[in-house]
């Protein structure tokens, strides 16, 4: 097992390899454990993101694995309407930004609308975005 390697994403990380690594890191808080095991096993199974690991980074299929057993969304924007709620033509405008290739274009935008029917449908979590006003 190299950690460097799991760290960086580039291997999966086996079961008894996290037990090691929990026990090395001196993680004991069962709760935390059995939150750590799950999210590894659904990073290392099939999901839905999978056939768009081309234009899907490796930080946003972890963040996809944690938004998909979420509770609770919030999310704070400044100059966006936020991903989970853009329409098709808003999200290809926003990723045409810094993105030129059709092709690739038009594979950003599928993920962001199958992220709004998988997170959004069925039973979706509480979303809202935070903000306070002062009177």
């Amino acid at each position: 097992m190299s950690a460097h390697s799991i760290e960086r994403g580039k291997i999966t990380v086996k079961e008894a390899d996290l037990h090691r690594l929990l026990d090395l890191y001196g993680v004991t808080d069962q709760g935390q454990r059995n939150a750590l095991l799950e999210f590894a096993r659904r990073l290392n199974n099939p999901q839905w993101w999978d056939k768009y690991r081309d234009v899907v980074d490796g930080w946003l299929r972890s963040y996809l694995i944690l938004e998909s057993i979420a509770e609770r969304i919030r999310t704070y924007e400044v100059r966006f309407i936020p991903g989970l709620l853009q329409t098709p033509a808003y999200a290809e405008a926003v990723i045409r930004r810094h993105h030129y290739n059709d092709a690739d274009v038009h594979r950003r935008v599928e993920v962001r609308m199958q992220r709004q029917r998988t997170v959004l449908g069925g039973r979706p979590p509480a979303y809202g975005q935070s903000w306070t006003t002062r009177r």
